[in-house]
């Protein structure tokens, strides 16, 4: 409802994980006996298309009751047009280095045989715990700062000597 309240869509919000955990005693010999409480997690996960929005939403978050929030990461909504770029510039580059190989061994490429596109790695997401109780208002400092759309290629060519 906080996230809701702070502008974020409701196709924007999804339960990814939820599950409780019971709490009981045991008896000398191991038995169970009595339920004396229950853990329950809900795990959510919430995409804020309004940048400008994102400290509002997450100390909002805070403010209703969460206490772990893991995993911040930014993307490009639609990366086709950046994708495309640099997987031209990283065919340019697999082409220039395999060349520079090549003539360090005293050969030049023929063709290429095959062309692959390995899958795009992402970095460590951001991590941020222990916000609860800092209050209404509370917004953290979160940096967006820019996000870099890489592609990998592999490119084998045949060796002319």
């Amino acid at each position: 409802a906080a996230v809701k309240a702070a502008g974020v869509a409701e196709e924007d919000i999804q339960t990814t994980s939820f599950y409780v955990n019971v709490f009981r005693t045991y008896d000398p010999s191991g038995q169970p006996g009595e339920i004396t409480g229950f853990q329950v997690s809900n795990q959510v996960l919430v995409i804020v298309r309004d940048l400008d929005k994102l400290n509002t939403v997450l100390g909002d978050a805070v403010a209703a009751g969460a206490n772990s929030i893991y995993g911040i990461g930014f993307a490009v909504a639609d990366p086709t047009a950046a994708a495309s770029q640099a997987r031209k510039r990283a065919v340019e580059d697999a082409r220039a280095r395999a060349e520079e190989l090549a003539a360090a061994n005293g050969m030049s490429l023929g063709r290429v045989v095959t062309v692959t596109e390995l899958a795009a790695p992402y970095g460590p997401p951001i991590t941020m715990e222990g916000a609860a109780g800092k209050g209404a208002g509370y917004a953290p400092p979160i940096q967006t700062g820019m996000v870099e759309v890489t592609v990998d290629v592999q490119v084998t060519y045949e060796l002319i000597s």
